[in-house]
């Protein structure tokens, strides 16, 4: 039972906010000791978009701002 549980928070930990946002590999290892167990993953809400505000839009290296290794500093 101690397993169960264990396992269960596991996934729940790595599930994050869903996929794409979720800890991969902690999810594998998860779900294969769920698997190990004979215990069926936990029922998780996906991601949802519009839970969140958009990232802006930024340029990262606007045109015309050189780098100051660009200037030899």
């Amino acid at each position: 039972m101690q397993a169960i549980k264990a396992a269960t928070a596991a996934y729940r930990l790595a599930w994050c906010d869903g996929p794409p946002f979720a800890y991969h590999r902690g999810l594998e290892a998860a779900t294969a000791h769920l698997a190990a167990l004979g215990v069926q993953e936990p029922t998780m809400l996906p991601f949802d978009e519009s839970r969140y505000e958009p990232m802006p839009q930024v340029e990262i290296e606007p045109p015309g701002e050189e780098d100051a290794d660009d200037q030899g500093l």
